[in-house]
């Protein structure tokens, strides 16, 4: 800023001789003689008095802008102007004025009729107290500039505001509302069949694609390949007769008038695992702030509530999710009920319910969160009838349906469990017992295998695999081994969860750049910490947070191993991992 206050001042004192502020020697750049205060005094030259004359033409002209020539008599003379009068040396627009003062000097004013149009229409310039102040137009004002057409906040001649009613650069439309039903979306863009939003009185679906194997045709009529809510539907049990689900169905539905319920039966032939979620209009897949349901599946009785949700879904869409609420999990073939209402007792025009199965136990495909699938619902054959593997067997899903064998899981009880002729620490069943060297005198050893893997690894995302522990007791020691493929492993947290609800940090961000957990056995009595580690991790490593928390907590009910991917790029697969118990009676 000094520069620019030095270059301003040379400027004012250019051609201004006498003003207030300027030395001697500026006015010297330009030949001026004199000051303000001497402005009527004569001198050699230009300006000097004294001279014939017939008017005030023929005199010399003054050397300062604040002295006037004069012919009196025929003789010129020179005198002072009168105070505030301007000069000739004014810059326009700059808010400023000079003038000559009371003594001849020249003096710079404030002066806010000074203003110039910079010929901009979304700018509004304006003088205060000596300085040129830029506001901007009124938003929406009419422009042209760059094939803009109306002004925005910045005071920029642009493509216009969205919902201001004015057609902008790239805007198809612009009605002055954000409704989603009418004519022009609230992007701006002409609405049209696939545009995944229902407009009131054209369309009667719009499911957001131009498929015509789905609930809504390419041009927006409905199929008939999903159902509709059979109203009267809001008493249970509702008229008709219940949806068949095997896989999917989607089920399109209103909720209005205000306070209306609707009721959706449908039967399970299988056990299954079910998800349901609800989404805006006819477009399973799209959410919005409208659509505010809230889901209960009730149970055969019409009242037994087995699970609820608001709004877990993307927006304010409902969702149940068996691996997020564990009543979707299993849920036993019969008839059961989905109602659907509005937050708020509120209105909703369109909804789309949609009921899917994650996993039906019986197929022979192990998925979703079962353990096994040996193709059947009986128990006792190592795979039960809600398809979870059975304490004392091992269950492969490399062939479809499954198979289930028994395996040396009580390894020193002195019994040969499987029936293969060796016994506890000598089956190769028990390998991870021999590791642990056993347990205290008293205690009985355990070791169980996962059946439910493998499972991907994806990027950003967590996967679990889950064994089930039947045997009463409280734990005395636990040892955890695990094989997982992993091009980066410092993307893994690994994690134990008990029964009891304790979690237990295996291992988070170790290991670098390198691959893989290959056998990798987690036990508290490691001398080598896993935060030393390197990969691919192998062998005996103790655990960034100790196993010896879980001592005293109950051996019985589902034990879970979580791994979550926290970054992207790389991903793998959990293939196994086995739990080790010493529990005490």
């Amino acid at each position: 800023m000094g520069p620019m206050r030095w270059l301003v001042g040379v400027a004012l004192c250019v051609g201004l001789s006498g003003a207030a502020g300027c030395s001697s020697s500026d006015e010297g750049l330009f030949g001026a003689g004199g000051s303000g205060g001497d402005a009527g005094s004569s001198g050699e030259g230009a300006g000097s008095s004294g001279g014939a004359c017939s008017s005030p033409a023929d005199c010399p002209i003054p050397l300062s802008q604040c002295d006037a020539a004069r012919c009196t008599g025929g003789v010129c003379s020179v005198e002072q102007v009168p105070a505030g009068t301007p000069t000739r040396d004014q810059i326009p627009g700059d808010c400023r004025v000079v003038v000559c003062d009371a003594s001849g000097g020249l003096v710079v004013q404030n002066d806010d009729t000074d203003v110039v149009d910079d010929g901009r229409v979304c700018t509004i310039e304006s003088c205060v107290g000596g300085e040129l102040v830029l506001t901007a137009a009124p938003l929406g004002t009419l422009c042209s500039e760059g094939g803009g057409v109306s002004c925005n906040e910045d005071g920029e001649c642009g493509g216009g505001v969205c919902g201001d009613g004015l057609l902008g650069v790239g805007e198809e439309c612009d009605d002055g509302n954000t409704d989603n039903a009418d004519g022009c979306l609230a992007t701006c863009r002409v609405a049209r069949c696939g545009d995944g939003f229902l407009r009131a009185g054209v369309e009667q679906c719009d499911d957001g694609n131009a498929n015509e194997g789905d609930c809504c045709s390419s041009a927006c009529v409905p199929t008939g390949l999903c159902p509709a809510e059979q109203e009267p539907n809001d008493t249970c049990p509702p008229p008709g007769a219940p949806l068949s689900v095997t896989t999917e169905v989607t089920v399109l539905g209103a909720i209005q008038p205000a306070g209306d319920q609707d009721l959706i039966a449908f039967t399970l032939p299988l056990t299954s695992d079910v998800r349901i979620a609800t989404f805006r209009g006819s477009t399973p897949g799209a959410c919005d702030n409208a659509t505010d349901t809230v889901i209960t599946l009730l149970g055969a009785d019409c009242s037994t509530v087995i699970a609820t949700d608001d709004d877990g879904g993307p927006a304010y869409c409902s969702l149940l999710e068996p691996s997020t609420t564990p009543a979707m999990v299993g849920l036993p073939p019969g008839t059961y009920y989905l109602r659907v209402t509005a937050v708020n007792n509120g209105v909703i025009p369109a909804y789309s319910a949609v009921i899917s199965v994650a996993s039906a136990c019986g197929n022979g495909v192990r998925e979703g969160l079962e353990h096994c699938d040996d193709g059947n619902t009986a128990s006792g054959d190592g795979c039960s009838a809600q398809c979870r593997a059975e304490e004392g067997f091992f269950c492969s899903s490399a062939q479809s349906p499954g198979v289930c064998a028994p395996v040396e899981f009580r390894c020193n009880d002195g019994a040969d469990d499987d029936g293969d002729l060796s016994v506890d620490l000598a089956d190769l069943d028990c390998a991870l017992g021999a590791a642990m060297g056993g347990c205290a005198p008293g205690e009985s050893l355990y070791v169980y295998r996962s059946s439910d893997v493998p499972e991907a690894i994806r990027d950003q995302s967590t996967s679990t695999s889950e064994i089930l522990v039947g045997q009463p007791g409280a734990v005395r020691r636990a040892v955890v081994q695990l094989w997982i493929t992993h091009t980066y492993v410092s993307d893994l947290d690994i994690y134990l969860d008990a029964p009891s609800g304790q979690t237990i940090e295996l291992s988070t961000d170790n290991g670098g750049g390198g691959d893989n957990y290959t056998g990798t056995r987690f036990d508290s009595t490691c001398a080598t910490p896993v935060t030393s580690g390197s990969a691919p991790f192998a062998g005996c490593f103790r655990p960034e947070q100790s196993l010896t928390l879980l001592d005293g907590q109950s051996a019985s009910g589902p034990w879970t191993l979580r791994v979550h991917d926290d970054a992207g790029g790389d991903t793998g697969t959990l293939t196994g991992w086995s739990l080790g118990l010493c529990v005490a009676p």
